[in-house]
């Protein structure tokens, strides 16, 4: 593997830098759109607010990294390993994740608009506040996910894996898909407010 000398000053849209090895690098804000990234290590970096949007990543190791704020936008990301990224506040709409492995994972307040997450291992993830419409989900490990208030406006859910996965307040949700994601396990708090909870239990 490359060792990374990567100069934070230099606008590194376009570069090739696969098979580079930046563990735990500092490339918070760097501009790195269109790079080519594939099979790259960059575990433990700092990437919050760069510009990844349209790079390849295919492969790649981001686990435990921060990408916080960032651009992907239409990023290629097959088969990559985010796991317990931070990706709060990501632009990850139209990006590719097939098979990619955002286990633990913190995705609240995500742009994943249009974006294919076919396959995709999201246990444990927090997509809390999340904007899943149109989002490609089939087939994806959501098992113990925090979807509470994610918006899910034309999302494909079909075959992926909600057990033990946190519904609520989610925009787009019919109820006929609510109660089916019910019977594959998913967890709904209950609609209505605290207090008419409360009136009902005093009656």
């Amino acid at each position: 593997m490359k060792q990374a000398g990567l100069n934070p000053d230099k606008d590194l849209a376009g570069a090739d830098l696969s098979s580079v090895k930046a563990v735990g690098c500092k490339l918070s804000r760097f501009n790195l759109s269109g790079a080519d990234l594939d099979n790259t290590d960059l575990s433990r970096t700092d990437l919050s607010f760069a510009n990844l949007s349209n790079a390849k990543l295919t492969n790649v190791k981001l686990c435990r990294a921060d990408l916080s704020g960032a651009d992907l936008r239409n990023a290629l990301l097959m088969d990559a390993d985010l796991s317990f990224a931070d990706l709060s506040d990501a632009d990850l709409s139209g990006a590719d994740l097939i098979n990619a492995d955002l286990s633990n994972a913190n995705l609240s307040n995500a742009n994943l608009h249009n974006a294919n997450l076919t396959a995709t291992n999201l246990s444990t993830a927090n997509l809390s506040d999340a904007n899943l419409s149109s989002a490609n989900l089939s087939d994806a490990d959501l098992s113990n996910a925090d979807l509470s208030n994610a918006d899910l406006s034309n999302a494909n859910l079909s075959t992926a894996k909600v057990e033990s996965s946190r519904f609520g307040n989610n925009a787009g949700l019919s109820e006929d898909a609510k109660y089916e994601l019910q019977n594959r396990g998913a967890i709904f708090p209950q609609d209505f407010p605290q207090d008419e909870r409360i009136l009902e239990y005093e009656l």
